[in-house]
């Protein structure tokens, strides 16, 4: 016996029913957004470099990066020590420039989260994770450098052109999924609110 196969129906939603177009404008959106953000994070950054070699000012961030290192080394019995923006392990010293504060990080991490459709609330939340997650990151980043440099000096150039220089997006990059995927299960859970109904004027 054979069976006859049964014919196929044609489906009846079409690919804008399967993505609808709000969907649509919110990738549009976000695209638009980030982009925007993180350009405006760039220029940023070149602005506060052409600043800080114009008036030999504005290195308070690198300065605070560098001392929170150094007390951090120290805790460990590491003998490093902070002047200005540099830090000193033994006889070597590696320098925080503009390019080691991580600034770029953080406004690519910030231009996704302000870019992300979800509440202002949760954009709060995201933008605190970002910022500190960042500093912690790039300061253990920094601190690792200073520590080759200090005690493996012939293999500091490998690691900081090879190695750190993807260090910050390898893990930012999962930090940023980490709150989304918070955002999107508070979003869930949330009930959605009710719009109230229209009180009628008498006629």
């Amino acid at each position: 016996m054979t069976r006859r196969a049964r014919p196929m129906r044609p489906s009846t939603e079409s690919p804008a029913k399967a993505w609808p177009n709000s969907k649509r404008g919110h990738v549009v959106r976000f695209a638009v957004v980030f982009t925007l953000l993180v350009i405006l994070g760039s220029i940023s950054e070149l602005y506060l470099q052409r600043f800080q070699i114009r008036t030999q000012r504005g290195e308070g961030y690198q300065h605070l990066i560098a001392t929170v290192i150094g007390d951090s080394l120290r805790v460990f019995n590491v003998p490093a020590t902070c002047s200005d923006t540099t830090i000193h392990v033994n006889t070597a010293s590696v320098e925080v420039a503009v390019e080691c504060t991580g600034i770029k990080a953080t406004a690519i991490f910030c231009a996704g989260v302000l870019a992300f459709p979800c509440s202002w609330r949760n954009r709060a939340i995201g933008l605190l994770t970002g910022i500190l997650g960042v500093f912690v990151l790039n300061v253990a980043r920094i601190s690792a450098l200073a520590l080759v440099a200090g005690y493996r000096s012939a293999w500091f150039d490998d690691v900081h052109a090879v190695l750190m220089q993807g260090f910050l997006i390898l893990f930012v990059a999962p930090l940023w999924i980490a709150w989304m995927l918070f955002a999107n299960r508070r979003a869930r859970a949330s009930p959605p609110t009710e719009p109230r109904p229209r009180k009628r004027s008498p006629e």
